[in-house]
């Protein structure tokens, strides 16, 4: 299912509101580097990046404990970087191995049937990363 935000306003619009929201009921401090324009991409992997997004915020909510989240995505040669990040306690190593997460495995998974890759990372010195 695409959602109404994305299918009406576009990826980079969708992403904006879907962080501001979350930023708000979290009350963290948010950095966003988006592009200016809305970008084109195939309508799948539009809905890919979003839901990856908006994961990866829900776990920032769910466990984090952070106080500042960044999101960032940028287009060019061919390729497409999402960037998302937060300064919370960080992800712990062993759930980084962890097959069962539903939520890691999903976002891997969503990466891989469009050809991308998903990397998830614990921040240095703290927080989480996660490169798409």
């Amino acid at each position: 299912m695409r959602p109404t935000v994305l299918a009406n306003f576009g990826l980079v619009t969708a992403l904006r509101t879907l962080a501001d929201e979350a930023a708000q009921r979290n009350n963290w401090t948010l950095e966003m580097r988006l592009p200016a324009d809305d970008i084109q991409l195939d309508k799948q992997t539009e809905i890919a990046l979003f839901r990856v997004a908006q994961e990866s915020l829900t776990n920032a909510a769910k466990y984090a404990r952070a106080s500042k989240v960044s999101i960032a995505l940028a287009v060019g040669d061919g390729q497409v970087v999402l960037y998302i990040s937060d300064n919370g306690v960080g992800i712990m190593p062993a759930d980084l191995t962890r097959t069962h997460t539903q939520g890691l495995l999903g976002m891997r998974q969503r990466m891989a049937a469009h050809g991308g890759r998903f990397d998830i990372r614990r921040g240095v010195p703290n927080g989480t990363d996660i490169h798409v």
